[in-house]
């Protein structure tokens, strides 16, 4: 295993079973840009503003006063929350922190809810309903309902950032800093169903939902998708970030698994096919 992972990009790799490490390798307590993975810390932050009363799936972008430097059409203002969490808005407007090479659809191609394109507007945008909703700071909410129960050792509010691309959009991408442990614990949040030491931090059917497949993405290796990037695969489910930063949960054999990049570096990653090979010979070893 280890000599393995020596000849890939990977800068952390750790593994959780029935609550326990039971493997570790390279850097697990160095804090790397999560990229995507943001986009699932935010998404159990939203389930429990559902819970609250905060926010509701079915309210729509004109109800919200959501709109952009390209100014949204009433159609697409008519695009709900529950649209945005699946990145089925239909809106394909310029957003900050996007891939230049990223091609998106033709801005007026379909109407809202019809169909799944990975899109981070919806996903920027959501971070800034959250804030509407709540009256608060994602960070600071992200600290006090998940890091500080869970005993996120290296988390710091001040650590977080935003891009702000106000020349393409009025809604920031919410960046976070973390490292692979403290990552291995939101894991184990969700293998849980939400629960953490006895305390019910997101509600077991947020976690459900949020997990389950409302659009196929024709990936072979992450073919389901949920609400805000969580990717359902054949043994479970999986948050994903650009370069090969991942959070696997595979129920079946109370397991979490984390694989960091060393996003300092640029041109390093890790594919899907050398993580699902890391995780083969983890299985093996554990037989």
């Amino acid at each position: 295993m280890t000599e393995f992972l020596d000849t890939t990009d990977s800068a952390a790799f750790l593994a959780v079973a029935g609550g326990q490490v039971v493997y570790r390798h390279g850097q697990i307590g160095r804090a790397y840009a999560s990229h995507s993975i943001r986009k699932s810390f935010l998404s159990a932050l939203v389930g429990n503003a559902v819970v609250e009363g905060k926010i509701t799936l079915t309210n729509r972008l004109l109800e919200l006063s959501i709109n952009d430097v390209n100014s949204l059409s009433a159609q697409k203002q008519s695009a709900t929350v529950g649209d945005l969490l699946k990145s089925r808005s239909g809106i394909y407007l310029p957003a900050a922190a996007v891939d230049p090479g990223t091609q998106r659809p033709t801005r007026d191609s379909v109407t809202p809810g019809s169909q799944y394109f990975y899109n981070n507007w919806d996903f920027n945008v959501m971070g800034t309903i959250y804030e509407q909703a709540t009256g608060d700071g994602l960070y600071d909410r992200f600290e006090q309902e998940i890091a500080i129960p869970l005993g996120m050792e290296d988390f710091r509010v001040e650590d977080q950032f935003y891009i702000y691309e106000r020349r393409l959009s009025d809604h920031p991408a919410y960046m976070f800093l973390i490292n692979a442990r403290d990552m291995a614990r939101f894991g184990q949040l969700y293998l849980d169903q939400g629960r953490w030491n006895g305390e019910q931090l997101i509600s077991s059917q947020w976690v459900t939902d949020s997990t389950t497949a409302y659009s196929d993405t024709g990936s072979e290796s992450r073919p389901g998708f949920g609400y805000m990037n969580w990717s359902i695969t054949h043994d479970g489910f999986m948050t994903t970030g650009s370069g090969g930063h991942k959070i696997k949960v595979i129920p079946a054999q109370d397991l979490v698994v984390v694989i960091r990049v060393d996003t300092y570096n640029d041109g390093e990653r890790v594919r899907d096919s050398t993580f699902n090979q890391a995780v083969d010979l983890l299985l093996q070893a554990r037989e």
